[in-house]
């Protein structure tokens, strides 16, 4: 099947999840400008972080904020405060991605047979 069959047959039965298109084809399928599509992949690459704050863990790993502190200490991996040193200050910490993908691989364990209902 050509590039443009392909194409025409995902605007009439709709895509594959397997299919892949350049940004152009995306764009054409999309009714898009090129422009914009690379617009929106740029956007979308600077959100990739290398810093999370304790809100954003916890919205992460579903839990409250009080308990990622609890898996920061407990890690006993440093993390960023980039509050000023003023005692006047709120503490700003922030949670380097390697860190925060540590913790979660160290904390993955397999679902015991005893959790199955």
């Amino acid at each position: 099947m050509s590039r443009n069959s392909q194409l025409d047959a995902a605007k009439t039965s709709g895509p594959s999840p397997t299919d892949q298109y350049s940004v152009q084809e995306f764009a054409d399928l999309l009714d898009f400008p090129v422009s914009a599509v690379l617009k929106i992949i740029e956007r979308r690459k600077k959100k990739a972080r290398d810093f999370y704050t304790v809100t954003e863990l916890a919205k992460r790993w579903d839990c409250s904020r009080t308990k990622v502190y609890e898996l920061l200490r407990d890690s006993e991996l440093k993390v960023f405060n980039v509050a000023g040193k003023s005692s006047t200050q709120r503490e700003a910490w922030r949670v380097s991605k390697a860190i925060v993908e540590h913790i979660e691989q160290t904390r993955a364990e397999r679902l015991p047979e005893s959790a199955v209902a």
